[in-house]
C-alpha cells in the first residue's frame, strides 16, 4: 500500500472514528435530556412514593406548572387523596435523608453559605450543613432545574461541587439540596417541583431499600418552611422531623408592608425586583396561609401528630437594628441628616424609618414630629436616578410612615432588651406557628417552639430574618435532635417466646472495612437497658435485599453488603 493510500486511509479512519464518537455524545447528551426532562403530572411517580394516591383529575401545566383541578385552579389544597392509604409500605427506621428548602427569592446558598466541602474554613463553621455532616458521613447532593429551548423543564443532580450525578447512594446518610426554577414565584408553584423532586429522590431510594419507602426530615428557612409544611400535609407518613427558621406560617411582615401602601405588587416590584411579585403577593394572602394550619390542625390527631416539628424564630434588639444600617450606609448617623444618594430603595427606606424611631424616643412618640421627618426626608433624598421611585414616592413615604408607626408600636421589652417583635421580614408570632385566621387567633397543634433575641453581637452582614439559619443556639436545636437519635440504640429486636432474641433491623450507618466493602458486625447479645437476650435469629427482612449473611446461628459473624 503506497503512501497515498495510507494517508488517505487514516484520514477515513480518523473521520469514522471521529463520527461514531458524535454520534455517542450526541446520543449520551439526548439521553441525559430525556432523562431529565419533567412530566409532572406523572400520577404513577406520586402513587409510588406515597401512602396515599394522587388526585386524578389533578393537572399540571409542565411549562407554566399552572395547576388545576377538572379544569379549575387548584391552588394550596391537598394533591392527594387523603381518606385512604394505598398499601405502600413505609420503612419505620429514623430518617437517613434531609432536605434543605429555601424561601422565597432564595437558594440553597442559605444552608451552605458557599461551603464546598472545606471544614475548616470560617465559612463552614456557620454552614447548618456542614455541622451535620461532622456528626455522619453523608453524601450531599444539589437538585436544580433549568428550562430548555422547547421551554421543557429539567431536573438535574449535581454534587456540591457542581458536578453531574447519575444516581443516588443511600449507604449513607443524604442531604438533598433543594433548588427551585423562580423562587420568587407563589409557593404552589414552588411546591410542584417541590413535589416532583422528592417524588424522584424517594423511587430511587425505595428501589434501593427493598420496596420500602424512606422516611425524611425536612429543614425549611423562610418561605421554605411551608413548601415544608405543604409536603408533610400531603406525604404525613413519610415525614419524621420538621424544622424551620424564621417562616412565616400565618403572613408576614413584608406582605403587611406591601398590602397596606401599594397595589399589585408594586411595592415588592420597586424593592426585590419582578420576579418577587408573585410569591410576595401569595405570602400576603390569608386564604393561602390559612388552609394550610387548617388541614395541620384538623386532622392533626389522625395523621400528623407523630411527626416532631421545630418552629425557630427571632427578636431584634433596636442596637441590631442600628449596626445594620450603619453597616449597610455607613454614612448614617442616628441623628436629623442629610443623606444624599443611595444606591436601593430598600435600605433608603430602612434608614428613613430608623431615623424616624430614634426621632420618637427623643420626640416622647410625638407623631406629628415623626411624620414632618419623613416627608422631608424623601423630600431631600436622591435615588440614582429613577424614574420609578419619584412616579412612586408618595407611596414610599406613607410606606415609611407605616413602618415607622409598625417598628414603634412592636418595640418592646423582651428580657430587660427593647426590641422589634420579629426578625424585620417575619413576626414572631408568625415564625412560631401563631396568629389570626379569619379574625379567630388560631395556633399550630404540636409544634416546639425556640425564640431567641438578636442583639448587636449577632449582627455579621444582614437583616435577622437571614442569620437565624447560621446562628448557632438555633442551629443547636437541630444538632441536638440529630445527636439523640445517633445514640439512641441501634440494633431494634423481638423477643422470641423461648427469651431469645430475633433483630428486625440494623438502625445506622454501615461502615467499611479494610478492602472497601460495607459490613455490619452482628452482636451475639442485644439488651434493652434492663435485660441482655442472646441473638438466636434474624429476620428475612432485617436488611437491605442487596446484602447478605453468610453465617450460621450460634456464629453470627457479619453480614457484608454488596
Amino acid at each position: 500500500m503506497g503512501s497515498i493510500e495510507v494517508r488517505l486511509f487514516k484520514k477515513l479512519f480518523y473521520t469514522i472514528v471521529s463520527a461514531i464518537v458524535l454520534f455517542l455524545c450526541l446520543t449520551i447528551f439526548i439521553n441525559a435530556e430525556e432523562n431529565s426532562k419533567c412530566n409532572f403530572n406523572d400520577t404513577r411517580l406520586y402513587n409510588e412514593t406515597n401512602t396515599f394516591d394522587y388526585i386524578n383529575e389533578i393537572s399540571i401545566n409542565n411549562s407554566t406548572l399552572t395547576i388545576s383541578k377538572n379544569n379549575v385552579k387548584y391552588s394550596n389544597q391537598a394533591r392527594y387523596d387523603m381518606s385512604a392509604r394505598n398499601g405502600n409500605m413505609v420503612d419505620e427506621k429514623d430518617a437517613k435523608i434531609t432536605v434543605f428548602t429555601h424561601g422565597w427569592g432564595d437558594s440553597s446558598w442559605r444552608f451552605t453559605q458557599g461551603w464546598t466541602g472545606e471544614l475548616d474554613s470560617d465559612v463552614a463553621s456557620k454552614s447548618l450543613v456542614s455541622q451535620l455532616t461532622k456528626l455522619e458521613e453523608t453524601n450531599i447532593y444539589k437538585y436544580e432545574y433549568e428550562r430548555n429551548e422547547e421551554s421543557n423543564l429539567l431536573l438535574h443532580i449535581l454534587t456540591l461541587n457542581d458536578e453531574r450525578a447519575d444516581e443516588l447512594d443511600f449507604s449513607k446518610n443524604v442531604i438533598i439540596l433543594f433548588n427551585a426554577l423562580n423562587p420568587g414565584y407563589d409557593n404552589d408553584y414552588i411546591y410542584t417541583q417541590f413535589n416532583y423532586m422528592m417524588s424522584k429522590v424517594l423511587i430511587e431510594a425505595k428501589n434501593q431499600n427493598g420496596g420500602k419507602l424512606p422516611k425524611v426530615n425536612l429543614i425549611g428557612h423562610s418561605r421554605g418552611g411551608l413548601t415544608n409544611m405543604q409536603y408533610a400535609l400531603d406525604h404525613p407518613d413519610l415525614v419524621d422531623n420538621m424544622y424551620s427558621f424564621g417562616t412565616p406560617y400565618i403572613g408576614t411582615t413584608l406582605a403587611e408592608f406591601e398590602t397596606s401602601n401599594f397595589e399589585d405588587g408594586k411595592g415588592f416590584q420597586l424593592i426585590f425586583g419582578e420576579g418577587m411579585v408573585k410569591g410576595g403577593i401569595d405570602l400576603a394572602n390569608e386564604q393561602a396561609y390559612g388552609t394550610y394550619v387548617k388541614r395541620w390542625n384538623g386532622q392533626y390527631d389522625n395523621l400528623y401528630s407523630h411527626i416532631k416539628v421545630w418552629a425557630m424564630g427571632a427578636t431584634t434588639s433596636l442596637e441590631y437594628l442600628f449596626e445594620m444600617v450603619r453597616d449597610k450606609t455607613p454614612y448614617l448617623v442616628p441623628s436629623l441628616i442629610y443623606m444624599g444618594v443611595n444606591p436601593a430603595f430598600s435600605y433608603t427606606l430602612l434608614n428613613c424609618v430608623l431615623n424616624a424611631v430614634y426621632l420618637s424616643f427623643l420626640c416622647n412618640g410625638a407623631w406629628n414630629n415623626i411624620e414632618w421627618f419623613i416627608n422631608d426626608f424623601f423630600g431631600k433624598t436622591v435615588i440614582d436616578t429613577s424614574n420609578d421611585f419619584h412616579k412612586y414616592k408618595d407611596g414610599f413615604v406613607n410606606a415609611a410612615m407605616w413602618m415607622a408607626k409598625y417598628l414603634i408600636d412592636n418595640f418592646g421589652f423582651y428580657n430587660g432588651r427593647y426590641c422589634l417583635k420579629g426578625d424585620i421580614a417575619v413576626d414572631i408570632d408568625s415564625e412560631l406557628g401563631t396568629g389570626y385566621v379569619d379574625g379567630q387567633y388560631i395556633e399550630y397543634k404540636g409544634f416546639a417552639r425556640k425564640h431567641k433575641i438578636f442583639s448587636k453581637k449577632d449582627y455579621s452582614g444582614d437583616i435577622t430574618h437571614n442569620q437565624e439559619v447560621i446562628d448557632k443556639e438555633l442551629q443547636q436545636v437541630i444538632i441536638n435532635d440529630y445527636k439523640q437519635r445517633l445514640e439512641r440504640p441501634k440494633w431494634d429486636f423481638s423477643i422470641l417466646d423461648d427469651g431469645t432474641a430475633s433483630i428486625n433491623f440494623y438502625n445506622g450507618i454501615v461502615n467499611t472495612n479494610a478492602e472497601g466493602k460495607y459490613t455490619l458486625d452482628i452482636p451475639s447479645q442485644v439488651t434493652d437497658g434492663v435485660s441482655t437476650y442472646t441473638v438466636s435469629s434474624i429476620s428475612d427482612f432485617a436488611f437491605k435485599k442487596d446484602c447478605y449473611s453468610p453465617m450460621a446461628f450460634g456464629n453470627l459473624g457479619s453480614v457484608e453488603c454488596l
